[in-house]
């Protein structure tokens, strides 16, 4: 095989099709958010999912509640929006 045509094998190998980064995922953290705590800065990961949203004791069709995750700049911000609801828990669980 010409020199310019081997593989690289120092950026991760090709296993059955698919390409895997080797030693596993890294360590893996999770976080949760309660009431009245309706932000928290979770920190510098590769990346982050939520993992459990729970929110009860509505008193009308207008009630809701909803848990986000968003960047900012190098920090995952984990939000409850709104703040006012007394029972709502949001979960993330990140990877670095």
């Amino acid at each position: 095989m010409p020199p310019d045509h081997r593989p690289d094998w120092h950026g991760g190998q090709c296993q059955s099709g698919v390409w895997k980064k080797g030693g596993g995922i890294g360590k893996v953290s999770s976080y949760q958010l309660n009431f009245p705590y309706s932000q928290s800065n979770l920190g510098q990961h590769t990346f982050c999912a939520l993992s459990h949203v729970r929110a009860t004791g509505f008193h009308n069709s207008n009630d809701y509640s909803e848990c986000s995750l968003s960047k900012s700049g190098s920090n995952w911000q984990l939000t409850a929006y709104p703040p006012s609801i007394a029972s709502y828990r949001c979960d993330a669980v990140c990877i670095d």
